[in-house]
């Protein structure tokens, strides 16, 4: 009776572990990051996310809308019928998600503070060198992560970037863009020195082939501002 008694006890404490272990799912993939740390695409932002991001609106013109944070000093543009989640996050970590209207596309902006510039070494080696560093880290949580394309290139407002476009090959075949750019600490007040934008978007390799056009507008509509409280528009 004795050993019954103690197997029925040991099947009940494995069935509550199972229960604990599904329960913290989500909590372990909200630590690990944010969506597009995950080589999986999501159709509907995290609950951290609100539906109406803080900043500024311009009225759409041929198709494309525009937003701005002059808090955190940058501006986008996306095609009209995409959707913003902002995070509310004004510190590190993802701070707005642009999603497709049917989901399968996200583009991910998170702030950023990369190591401090050496003195010996040029904004653009700076940059390029924190752009390999973002890449190496992304290889490291997705083995089949190719980068391809890999370039520093002037924006449209002289800001420099560090391009690439890249593919996860696994389970489902992903593709997506990682633009990133860094304001260097003379331009502003800030409390850890260099600043840095990252934009990525991820999405099955066939939407992002049907929508790059759509894609593209929001990667290459990104861009720094002045951070000013009174910004009139955009």
């Amino acid at each position: 009776m004795m050993d019954r008694g103690r197997g029925k006890k040991n099947l009940l404490m494995a069935g509550i572990v199972i229960l604990v272990g599904i329960a913290s799912v989500p909590v372990m993939l909200h630590l690990m990051g944010s969506a597009s740390d995950d080589p999986e695409p999501v159709s509907t932002p995290t609950l951290e996310t609100s539906d109406i991001p803080a900043g500024i609106f311009g009225s759409p013109g041929d198709g494309v809308a525009r937003f701005a944070d002059p808090i955190l000093g940058y501006k986008l543009e996306y095609p009209e019928g995409w959707r913003l989640s902002g995070t509310g996050n004004e510190g590190e970590g993802v701070v707005m998600s642009i999603l497709s209207p049917d989901g399968l596309i996200i583009v991910d902006i998170s702030r950023r503070f990369p190591p401090p510039r050496v003195p010996e070494v040029d904004h653009e080696t700076h940059l390029r060198g924190y752009g390999q560093a973002i890449l190496d880290m992304a290889a490291f949580d997705s083995p089949g992560f190719e980068a391809t394309l890999a370039e520093v290139r002037s924006m449209e407002d002289g800001t420099l970037a560090f391009a690439t476009r890249y593919a996860i090959s696994g389970d489902s075949l992903l593709a997506g863009d990682i633009l990133v750019v860094i304001r260097p600490q003379s331009d502003g007040e800030l409390p850890f020195g260099d600043e840095a934008f990252v934009v990525r978007s991820v999405a099955p390799t066939a939407a992002y082939l049907a929508r790059n056009q759509e894609l593209q507008t929001v990667v290459r509509g990104f861009s720094l501002i002045d951070r000013s409280e009174g910004l009139p528009g955009i």
